[in-house]
């Protein structure tokens, strides 16, 4: 999935590439994961006015989220036609991933819109992409979740895995990216993030004290298996497995590097008084495995040696 955007808009022409057309130095100032893409389109301009609607919008929908909004500056709040955009691009991205049946003029739309008003401005603002993906998740999350209330969609509703990494992503790396870090909302927001986290995560690591070095550097896996039906986020995996770290009270962050949470922490009925209970994450030996098929524009090439090869489905052009 964190390939996604790379497989539905990689460009036909080699002349065009990014890495083509940008010397080393240059590549390694962009931010990850993007110095790998080509341009989306064949002019790589984007206008302001995108940049700045998306920042917008993510402000708004954090401040929602965080019951924040009285403290956004009417300057970066969206209009009512921005904010119902950005909403339908999370809601068209997640029924994408889920393969729902799209007509075909339907999708070329949805694709052209996400492209246009969230990942090429969310690449130009530096939001890694796997985060940016995994926050219009949680956004569909809470607004389709039939179990959040009517009039309170929010994050906050429900005590798990997806409130634990939105306090992290929120206030270690959008807020920063999206607004002055130093004004009035980002200090609010980093102070009800660190607030909701010592209520509902107490036991586990403070986001202060998250490395992020490792999850800004991962980059997606060059040859993905198309015959797989789960994904998932590499950068939002890592960042999770950082986040669900003892806190230092109970250890040492040199010495938790291989510790984890167990899962019944994160149970609405978990008694969060009580110490939960750690294990240490098991290391695996790498693995070079050939995927089913590997695609390349129009070309597909079948791995003869597959066990189980299912001809029949969906494989997508990177």
């Amino acid at each position: 999935m964190c390939d996604f955007l790379g497989r539905l808009f990689r460009s036909s022409d080699p002349a065009s590439d990014i890495i083509a057309t940008k010397d080393e130095t240059e590549i390694a100032s962009l931010p990850p994961p993007y110095e790998e893409l080509p341009p989306l389109r064949p002019s790589p301009e984007i206008p302001t006015s995108a940049v700045h609607a998306l920042k917008r919008c993510l402000i708004w929908r954090m401040a929602i989220d965080l019951g924040l909004k009285r403290y956004v500056p009417r300057i970066e709040r969206p209009n009512d036609y921005e904010y119902s955009r950005f909403e339908t691009c999370c809601e068209d991205y997640c029924k994408i991933l889920g393969e729902h049946p799209f007509p075909q003029e339907s999708l070329d739309d949805s694709n052209e819109m996400l492209w246009y008003f969230v990942f090429r401005p969310g690449s130009e603002l530096g939001i890694p992409c796997d985060l940016l993906e995994f926050f219009m998740y949680s956004v569909r999350r809470a607004t389709k979740h039939p179990t959040y209330v009517a009039k309170n969609k929010r994050i906050t509703c429900h005590r798990d895995e997806v409130l634990l990494l939105r306090l992290v992503i929120d206030s270690r790396i959008i807020v920063d990216l999206v607004t002055n870090p130093r004004g009035a909302f980002a200090r609010r927001l980093k102070t009800k993030c660190a607030r909701l986290h010592r209520k509902n995560f107490s036991w586990l690591l403070d986001p202060a004290l998250i490395n992020l070095d490792n999850v800004l550097r991962a980059r997606p896996a060059s040859i993905q298996c198309e015959e797989t039906q789960n994904g998932h986020w590499k950068q939002t995996l890592l960042l999770m497995e950082e986040c669900e770290r003892p806190c230092a009270a109970l250890m040492d962050p040199s010495l938790s590097v291989m510790t984890r949470v167990m899962v019944p922490y994160f149970w609405t009925d978990a008694n969060l008084r009580q110490q939960p209970g750690f294990l240490r994450k098991s290391t695996k030996a790498h693995e070079n495995r050939l995927p089913a098929a590997v695609t390349f524009g129009s070309w597909a090439w079948w791995n003869p040696d597959q066990t189980y090869v299912s001809y029949g489905g969906r494989i997508v052009g990177r």
